[in-house]
Order: C-alpha cells, then sequence, then structure tokens
C-alpha cells in the first residue's frame, strides 16, 4: 500500500499537510470555482478560508473521524 504525499500549501508561515482526501477536496473546490465563476483564490487560500470558519463541532468531528 502506497501512500501518496502532496506538497504541502504555506500559510502565513505555517506548513500544513493535508491528508490526501481533503488535499483532493480542496484541489476539486478550486477547479470548480474556476469552472463556475472564471477564478479562484487557490488551493492555499481556501485552506486559510476552510480553518477561518471552521467550528469547534467540525474540528472535533475531522479529529474523530480521523482517529476512531
Amino acid at each position: 500500500m502506497s501512500v501518496e504525499l502532496k506538497l504541502p500549501p504555506e500559510v502565513e508561515g505555517l506548513t500544513v499537510i493535508l491528508p490526501p482526501h481533503l488535499a483532493e477536496i480542496f484541489e476539486r473546490a478550486d477547479h470548480e470555482l474556476r469552472e463556475i465563476y472564471g477564478q479562484s483564490p487557490g488551493v492555499a487560500a481556501l485552506v486559510r478560508m476552510w480553518l477561518g470558519y471552521s467550528s469547534t463541532t467540525r474540528i472535533r468531528r475531522e479529529f474523530e473521524k480521523a482517529v476512531l
């Protein structure tokens, strides 16, 4: 079983390593935004927005999915 690692995006001096399933979601969202609106802020900006608008409940849910 091979594990594919993607280069982590730089987020204001903090390196974030996304699991492949999350990286794919952000890449897909970036692609969809470009198709629909002709532009996107890019994957790193989408990650920052996701972190900025996340709630403790959603963070806990992601943690539980990762470890349970």
